[in-house]
């Protein structure tokens, strides 16, 4: 089996070893990866094996996904059947589609399958990354970290229990429930915001719709102490968090957990937050522009914790997305349906 994989990021001299061990250690069908890191090697390998064995699967890099790649996919030159991503979120990727005709679209969204990694390894990692926000808060970490470096025997703090606490969650897919059941196995509150109400379940204690008036305000006026954003990058959640509307936390003032995508709110509007009260607290490991520029006012705070993108990192994580392609690849010779499919009108 050839499947080309497109890329300008992933460091092939790691991932191909990667890939070639996991195909020995569980027997999957052998694949010959065809790298191509231009769109005339694209055009160039697509054609050279046209009329022997057409191409049809590409294993695509979603940041360096460009514009000029959409449009080659949706022609009748590509062979290309199914692309597939190894992120969890393709945000970057539908970006770039983005600038196209509505026929180039059109054509896309009947001719390619668009898959992406998904499994419980993304959401297990990140349910343990809001659990260590929760528990150096919590347990008053960085006090006692400042006391140990200080020789200060001091018990003048004290620890509220995780079951105390109440969690506001944005975005209910399937990584917000695997998050909300994992706090809820602890005694947590859970309250959800997401764009339907739907029916309530057993891990959350009430639903808030942003399609219902007033209900995004009511959700972060509801007295959550920690408010995690896991939202997708969408038209409808790119600065939601924006114009002030982090005032309605104010009586509880939250710490502020952003776990998604950075594009939810900009760096001075969680300053501002802060500075306000509106927060007491941010945990960040997404932003608006990643690698976080050094000139961000968010560098330095003592009330803002910063990670590079890394709440979903792990071995774990890397043998998932492995193993996530190699399953859909089986069902794709199989002439089944693949899953973890991406909607191409919503963008995830």
């Amino acid at each position: 089996m050839n499947v080309i994989i497109w890329t300008t990021w992933f460091n092939m001299d790691v991932l191909l070893p990667q890939l070639q061990q996991y195909e020995q250690k569980t027997n999957r069908t052998h694949v010959n990866f065809i790298v191509c890191k231009s769109i005339d090697d694209l055009l160039q390998q697509v054609d050279k094996y046209r009329d022997t064995t057409p191409l049809e699967i590409i294993f695509i890099d979603p940041p360096t996904t460009k514009t000029e790649v959409w449009e080659y996919l949706s022609s009748d030159a590509s062979t290309i059947k199914w692309v597939h991503s190894p992120a969890a979120g393709v945000d970057a990727a539908m970006k770039n589609l983005e600038p196209v005709s509505e026929d180039v679209k059109t054509r896309l969204y009947t001719k390619i399958q668009y898959t992406r990694r998904a499994g419980l390894m993304t959401p297990k990692s990140m349910s343990e990354y809001i659990l260590m926000a929760m528990l150096t808060t919590e347990r008053s970490y960085d006090r006692l970290k400042k006391n140990t470096n200080d020789g200060l025997w001091s018990r003048d703090f004290t620890s509220r229990l995780l079951s105390d606490c109440h969690v506001g969650i944005m975005g209910y897919g399937s990584i917000g429930k695997h998050i909300a059941q994992t706090l809820n196995t602890l005694g947590i509150k859970i309250s959800v915001l997401r764009r339907s109400k739907g029916e309530p379940d057993e891990f959350v204690s009430k639903y808030y719709s942003t399609s219902t008036p007033n209900e995004f305000e009511e959700f972060l006026a509801s007295g959550i102490d920690y408010l995690v954003a896991i939202l997708p990058s969408t038209k409808e959640t790119q600065g939601l968090l924006n114009n002030d509307v982090l005032e309605n936390c104010k009586n509880s003032s939250p710490v502020f957990l952003s776990l998604g995508r950075g594009d939810v709110i900009s760096d001075d509007a969680v300053v501002k937050a802060l500075d306000n009260k509106w927060l007491s607290r941010a945990v960040m490991d997404v932003f608006e522009k990643e690698p976080l520029p050094i000139d961000s006012p968010l560098w330095k705070r003592e009330d803002v914790l910063i990670s590079p993108h890394c709440s979903c990192i792990s071995p774990s994580v890397r043998i998932e997305t492995i193993e996530c392609f190699y399953n859909n690849l089986e069902r794709f010779m199989q002439g089944q349906e693949l899953e973890h499919n991406v909607d191409w009108e919503q963008g995830y």
